[in-house]
């Protein structure tokens, strides 16, 4: 299964243009060929998450880039869609739901790491961040989880 126009619907999203979602794409690819012996078996769904997070992690940076260089029009940013894989893949029952009121990167980080597996460092070269960098991230996110669930029991009561 290709998953070309998968990723290019992510990046498009994100970036609301063509040319830099094909940028974003290329990008992606490059990084997913510098972690292919992450991936195991193409068609599952475990790759589709990953090579998501991958584009949209290099959608993200290219964003902010290009935002600092104020190549994004401005009118452009309210058409940004934030969408995490989460919504994607309808895995999640029960207390877990709570996972999708963090925010997309953390969603992501998640489920990359309780739901597939991926090791601190392979989601830290895919979302070419430090190691320290996701483990303060995956601390913060498991907080704000608490929180969330804490917040929800007291409504259930």
């Amino acid at each position: 299964m290709s998953y070309k126009k998968l990723l290019f619907y992510y990046a498009r999203n994100i970036l609301c243009d063509d040319r830099l979602a094909e940028d974003a794409v290329h990008n992606a690819f490059i990084r997913i060929l510098n972690n292919i012996d992450k991936i195991d078996e193409t068609n599952s769904i475990k790759t589709k998450a990953y090579l998501v997070a991958i584009v949209k992690r290099v959608s993200y940076d290219l964003y902010n880039k290009n935002k600092m260089e104020n190549v994004i029009n401005i009118d452009d940013l309210s058409t940004v869609a934030e969408k995490s894989l989460i919504n994607d893949i309808d895995l999640f029952n029960g207390p877990l739901l709570a996972i999708k009121k963090l925010p997309p990167v953390d969603q992501d980080i998640f489920i990359l790491k309780y739901t597939y597996g991926f090791s601190n460092v392979e989601i830290a070269n895919a979302l070419d961040i430090s190691e320290g960098a996701l483990y303060k991230r995956l601390q913060r996110g498991k907080m704000k989880l608490k929180e969330i669930l804490r917040s929800e029991e007291d409504l259930d009561i």
